[in-house]
C-alpha cells in the first residue's frame, strides 16, 4: 500500500507543487486583505529638504467612531543658523574644485567657468558676481575682448542662500594672458593676406623678410614614386622568389602523389623477387636494373631506387641506403619500407617474406582508397559545368514561355 501511494504521489508531484503553491498564495493573500489598511499614527516624517512641501492625506477617527479625510502640507525642517553655517562652510570649501571647469585651477583660469545656480543636494541656491566683468562674466564666461598680455587677478562673490540664511563669500581668481599667435602663425596669416591681395596673378610671390628677419622657404618633394621605383626590384624578386616557392611546392606534391601512386606496385615486384629467392640487395639492384633497360622515362620512386643502389656500390651500409631511401621519398609508405628493411638488415630476412606480403597488401588497398577519392574529386569537379548546363537548359524553356505569355 505504501509503494502505491509513492508511486501516484510521484507521478503527480509536479500538480501537487502547484496546488499547494496556489493554495498557500490565496492564503497569504486572503490575511492580508482581511488586515486593516490604514494604521494609527501619532507623527508625520517631513520631506527632505531637496523635495519641497509634501501632503499627506490623514483619516481623523472621533470618539463617536465617525471618520473623515483631511489633507494637510508638511514642509521640510528648518536648519538651524548653526546647522546652515555647517552647510555653507562645506559648500564654500568645495567650489574652487566644483566650478573650474577645464582649468587646473582657479590660479590657471583660461578657459569658461563652471557656475551652477543651485546645489539641489542641499537646497542651496548660489547667486555670482564677477569684480571684473569686462575679463569675466558672471556666468564665468571670459570675455572675447580681453587682451591681457599679464595675469589678472580677479575675485568672484557668491552669495549662498538658504531657507531665509544668506552668507556671501570670495573666490580669488588669477586669469592667464592672452596667447599670442607664434612667428608661425603671424607668418601664415602674413602669406594668406599676400596670396588674397595677388589673386590675379598666376605665381604668389613669397617674401624675402618678415619682421625684420631675412628668410628662405624651401619646399619638400614628392619622393613617392621615387621610392615606388626603387622598391620596384625588390618586390619584383620577391614576387619571383615566391613564384618559384610555390611552384617547387607543387612539384613536391606532385612528386610525392606519383610516389604513393607507383608505391604498391614498387612493393608487389619487390616481394616477387624475393619470393622468388634473390636477397633483398639482389632485388633492389634487378629493380633498378630493369628501370634502366626499359626506355622509359624513369618515375620518381625508381629513381629512388636507383640512386640508393648507386650509394650502395660507392660503399654505403644496405641498412643505412635504405633509410635514405625513405627519408627521400618523404612519403609514409616509403619511410615504413625503409625502416623495414633497414631493420631487417640487422635482425635477419626470418619474417621479411610475410612482412614484405602485408606490406603489399596494404599498399593495395591504400590504392583503392585513393582511386576512390580521386572520383569524388573528379565528381565534385564537375558540379559547376552540370549547373552552368542547368541554367542554359532552363533559360531555354523559360524565356520563350516568358515571351510567349507578352
Amino acid at each position: 500500500m505504501e509503494k502505491g501511494q509513492k508511486s501516484i504521489i510521484k507521478k503527480h508531484r509536479k500538480k501537487l507543487l502547484l496546488v499547494i503553491g496556489l493554495m498557500t498564495s490565496v492564503f497569504f493573500l486572503t490575511r492580508t486583505l482581511a488586515q486593516r489598511s490604514e494604521e494609527h499614527v501619532w507623527q508625520l516624517d517631513r520631506p527632505a529638504i531637496t523635495e519641497g512641501s509634501a501632503q499627506k492625506r490623514l483619516v481623523v477617527i472621533r470618539k463617536d467612531g465617525s471618520r473623515s479625510e483631511i489633507n494637510i502640507n508638511v514642509n521640510p525642517r528648518k536648519y538651524s543658523q548653526s546647522e546652515v553655517d555647517v552647510i555653507f562652510d562645506r559648500i564654500y570649501g568645495m567650489l574652487p574644485e566644483l566650478i573650474k571647469g577645464e582649468n587646473k585651477s582657479l590660479y590657471e583660469v583660461s578657459s569658461d567657468l563652471i557656475l551652477p545656480e543651485r546645489l539641489d543636494e542641499w537646497g542651496v541656491e548660489l547667486i555670482w558676481r564677477s569684480s571684473l566683468p569686462q575679463i569675466i562674466g558672471s556666468a564665468g564666461r571670459l570675455t572675447e575682448e580681453r587682451n591681457n598680455a599679464e595675469p589678472i587677478s580677479a575675485l568672484l562673490q557668491v552669495t549662498m542662500n538658504l531657507q531665509g540664511y544668506s552668507r556671501s563669500e570670495e573666490i580669488p581668481l588669477m586669469i592667464t594672458p592672452v596667447s599670442l599667435p607664434s612667428w608661425e602663425e603671424r607668418l601664415c596669416q602674413e602669406l594668406i593676406r599676400q596670396e588674397a591681395v595677388n589673386d590675379g596673378q598666376e605665381q604668389v610671390e613669397l617674401p624675402m623678410t618678415f619682421e625684420g628677419e631675412k628668410i628662405t622657404f624651401a619646399q619638400t618633394k614628392d619622393r613617392s614614386k621615387s621610392i615606388a621605383a626603387a622598391m620596384f626590384p625588390a618586390v619584383l624578386a620577391l614576387a619571383l622568389y615566391m613564384k618559384e616557392e610555390k611552384q617547387n611546392e607543387s612539384l613536391k606534391k606532385q612528386r610525392q602523389a606519383e610516389i604513393t601512386s607507383d608505391y604498391p606496385d614498387l612493393v608487389v615486384k619487390m616481394t616477387v623477387l624475393f619470393q622468388a629467392g634473390m636477397s633483398m640487395r639482389n632485388v633492389w639492384e634487378r629493380i633498378a636494373s630493369d628501370e634502366k633497360k626499359s626506355g622509359k622515362q624513369t618515375r620518381a620512386i625508381y629513381e629512388e631506387v636507383i640512386f640508393a643502389c648507386n650509394s650502395m656500390a660507392d660503399g654505403v651500409s644496405e641498412m643505412e641506403a635504405y633509410r635514405q631511401f625513405g627519408h627521400r621519398c618523404g612519403t609514409a609508405g616509403c619511410l615504413k619500407l625503409g625502416n623495414m628493411l633497414a631493420g631487417n638488415v640487422r635482425r635477419g630476412t626470418k619474417h621479411l617474406t610475410a612482412m614484405m606480403a602485408e606490406e603489399s597488401a596494404r599498399a593495395w588497398q591504400l590504392r583503392k582508397h585513393q582511386a576512390r577519392r580521386s572520383g569524388e574529386k573528379a565528381g565534385t569537379k564537375m558540379l559547376l559545368p552540370m549547373f552552368m548546363m542547368f541554367g542554359v537548359v532552363l533559360a531555354m524553356v523559360v524565356v520563350p514561355a516568358f515571351y510567349g505569355l507578352m
